[in-house]
């Protein structure tokens, strides 16, 4: 075979760059300053993105054809003036309206934060018919002299317009020395606390105390077509023993749809690992996304052992998952990074069929590479459309937003 037509093999790979977008696959989005912490697809395909921009949130709209949404704010981008806060997930509600989803005095040491939310009009503009202004902040209560300081993960709309948040708080009586919880919390359309759900419209499940410095914590959120929900809770915890005084710890539960906790599902509770991302299977199982590898639970809570090796597939050590989704037919596909010989961290996809095999017609054997001008890419979750159709969004370092697609067939 020759090298031309090696190369044209390549080119029409499946996982390789789809250049019926703007003839090359992707398309650079200028954010200003802004590195987004969450982007979803909108029903009419297009990528909607959030971050932050001084003291304002910044919302970036783009088009399916990578162009920026001129009906979107202001040529497709809307500044929201919130500070100090972070808004951390987005979410479209079923008139078209935004729900951002987040929480105060982001990077203000000693200062507690609260659970906040906002809701835009279709173009960008704040909805004031929302809360106050469009905000509604939540200090969830704790006992007499300790704080609070409630850090917000993933949301999820449900059918009736509520919204599921997955969450972290930090409980203490000085700001410093704190209880870290997970949350999982159900708001109401109008942004108020659902009473009915778990103990006041939230459940708390303490994961153990944050170390003085280097406390991190992360929340992820699934929902089941039975009205469960997956959630996974991780945070750096202290640890005497250890020589940094701290350890990684990592859980992952299935609650019912009251927000107690389903005793048929037992926790899976990691020690020296976080969990990434968790998925529900149309089986009522979980899928949970890990530092290194991917388990499959069956609706028991117990490994799924034809998923993988013994229910787990195992990543190569070069690379670093971050983010896991499932295709309607079962196939999954997994988003990260990986590190190369040069040191750089190119954008990295595997696809797999549902027993957790690689999917050996995507990339190679089962893993795309996307390599873009040889920078340091970030994959963020895969957005799989009704025909199969992949769609992606990366940063760039420093702060360059792409949106991305993939061919998945040839």
């Amino acid at each position: 075979m020759n090298q031309a037509s090696s190369a044209q093999l390549f080119y029409n790979r499946v996982g390789t760059l789809d250049t019926t977008l703007n003839g090359v696959g992707y398309v650079g989005i200028n954010g200003g300053n802004v590195y987004p912490t969450r982007a979803k697809q909108l029903s009419d395909r297009s990528i909607i993105l959030i971050g932050q921009d001084g003291a304002n949130v910044r919302v970036i709209k783009v088009r399916v054809d990578g162009t920026a949404d001129p009906t979107f704010g202001s040529g497709g981008y809307a500044d929201i003036a919130c500070s100090p806060c972070l808004m951390k997930d987005i979410v479209e509600l079923p008139d078209g309206k935004l729900l951002l989803a987040g929480e105060t005095n982001f990077m203000m040491p000693q200062q507690p934060s609260d659970l906040l939310l906002a809701r835009l009009n279709a173009n960008g503009s704040l909805d004031t018919t929302f809360g106050t202004n469009g905000f509604v902040q939540h200090d969830l209560p704790v006992q007499s002299g300790q704080f609070s300081d409630e850090h917000m993960g993933e949301i999820a709309l449900l059918a009736d317009g509520s919204i599921l948040a997955a969450a972290t708080t930090g409980v203490s009586t000085d700001h410093i020395n704190k209880e870290c919880s997970g949350l999982l919390v159900k708001f109401l359309s109008d942004g108020s606390l659902d009473a009915s759900f778990g103990s006041g419209g939230f459940s708390r499940t303490v994961i153990g105390d944050e170390p003085t410095a280097n406390s991190s914590s992360w929340a992820n959120i699934s929902v089941f077509g039975n009205g469960r929900i997956a959630a996974a809770f991780s945070a750096n915890i202290r640890d005497a023993k250890e020589p940094i005084g701290y350890v990684q710890k990592g859980v992952a539960l299935k609650f019912l749809a009251d927000g107690q906790l389903d005793d048929s599902f037992p926790p899976l509770v990691l020690n020296r690992n976080f969990v990434l991302d968790v998925a529900t299977t149309a089986e009522n199982g979980m899928l949970v996304l890990t530092q290194g590898s991917l388990r499959k639970f069956g609706a028991d809570g117990q490994l799924d052992a034809t998923f993988g090796t013994n229910g787990v597939f195992t990543f190569p050590s070069q690379s670093y998952p971050g983010f896991v989704s499932i295709e309607p037919s079962g196939k999954i596909y997994v988003t990260g990074y990986k590190v190369v010989q040069n040191g750089l961290n190119p954008g990295q996809v595997f696809r797999f069929w549902p027993n957790g095999m690689r999917d050996l017609r995507f990339g190679r054997s089962g893993e795309a590479t996307i390599d873009i001008n040889h920078q340091h890419l970030y994959l963020g979750p895969a957005f799989i459309e009704n025909d199969g159709t992949l769609a992606l969004t990366g940063t760039l370092v420093p702060n360059n937003v792409l949106y991305i697609r993939l061919k998945v067939q040839k």
